[in-house]
């Protein structure tokens, strides 16, 4: 009995050890932190944690309670900043994360194993674009719609970039996952346009130019994945011509049989198709009637006219059905934001399940 007894004392205190190392280690974090001048962070214990976790987290399995959650979210808003932070986190041990848009739905910009601590990068979205030379340099912490944005407005809309359809996707996420989006069929995906990256490297160390001074770590940034190759904290990018004018059409199809050969159709004809013409799908299960079925969103965009997309589908794709009523005819921009109503279409679809 006095061997339990003693076992569960050593046991007690062992816990006991470990959370005071713990919050004495996440002291010694804070303490680096503010002797270097980094002073945007916040810790468990503050109000705002919860919001600066969670405001970006899309998948939100991992905000609750048992998932693994940082010590400290770091919010620089310099390369100066991500530096002297990663250093402190290098000297206690600290895993990291690095977040962008919070669209890592396996959790990887947001939880781990091992003790550790978010960089979000939200506060770095610098964005310089110089259309005479149609190149953008661009901070890690952009998202898809500023870009699209800052490209539009300042080019008359007449340059763009290949990336998502999502505007909350963050840009370093995208581009060091590939990049598909509706310009991937005429300029291939976001890391093929890419002309050069400043990483911070696992020692701390600022690299400005990757593409001369290491060609296979540039390698490895364009669609290798994120987290693994350091701290993007900037991007030159290679912007894209775009005409004048773009058709974007979206149509839903129920039934499995039927989507299933719209399907098929697509994969036959798409080889041959011209590359302006960009075609995507949403599918989900659905059941409006209390039987299950199946639901798809079809929806693109064609660098044409409302009639010239018309006379193009109704050419090769007749079986999609495609009529005026489901297009919508604009500049890249416009057109661009009309796109992001099929995500509407999406939740719509999923509100079926």
């Amino acid at each position: 009995m006095r061997q339990f007894v003693l076992c569960i004392t050593i046991f007690c205190l062992l816990c006991t050890y470990t959370r005071i190392n713990a919050a004495t280690t996440v002291d010694s974090l804070v303490g680096c932190l503010r002797s270097k001048g980094v002073l945007n962070y916040t810790t468990s214990g503050s109000p705002f944690y919860s919001t600066a976790l969670d405001f970006s987290m899309q998948n939100l399995r991992f905000t609750e309670a048992g998932v693994p959650k940082p010590a400290v979210i770091i919010l620089p808003s310099t390369a100066q900043e991500v530096q002297k932070a990663w250093t402190c986190m290098l000297r206690g041990g600290w895993a990291l994360r690095v977040r962008n848009g919070g669209h890592s739905y396996e959790g990887l910009s947001s939880s781990a194993s091992a003790p550790f601590a978010i960089i979000d990068l939200i506060n770095m979205h610098k964005i310089t674009v110089n259309v005479q030379k149609k190149t953008a340099w661009i901070e890690a912490g952009v998202r898809i719609g500023e870009l699209y944005h800052a490209i539009a407005s300042q080019s008359s809309n007449r340059l763009g970039f290949p990336a998502g359809t999502c505007s909350t996707v963050g840009m370093s996420g995208q581009i060091m996952g590939g990049g598909y989006g509706m310009l991937s069929r005429k300029y291939g995906v976001a890391a093929d346009r890419v002309l050069q990256a400043q990483v911070i490297d696992g020692n701390g160390k600022l690299i400005k130019r990757v593409s001369t001074s290491n060609p296979d770590l540039f390698w490895a940034l364009r669609g290798g994945g994120g987290g693994a190759w350091g701290i993007v904290v900037a991007w030159k990018l290679k912007l894209v011509d775009l005409p004048e004018t773009i058709t974007t059409f979206s149509l839903w199809k129920t039934g499995k049989q039927v989507i299933t050969d719209l399907v098929y159709k697509w994969q036959t004809i798409a080889p041959k198709a011209p590359p302006e013409l960009f075609i995507a799908i949403y599918m989900a299960g659905i059941s409006y009637t209390g039987s299950p079925d199946m639901g798809a969103s079809f929806y693109g965009q064609y660098w044409g006219t409302i009639n010239e997309t018309l006379a193009l589908l109704n050419k090769i794709y007749p079986e999609l059905g495609l009529s005026e009523s489901d297009c919508k005819q604009g500049n890249w921009m416009q057109v661009d934001s009309l796109v992001f109503y099929v995500l509407e279409i999406s939740n719509r679809m999923h509100s079926s399940l």
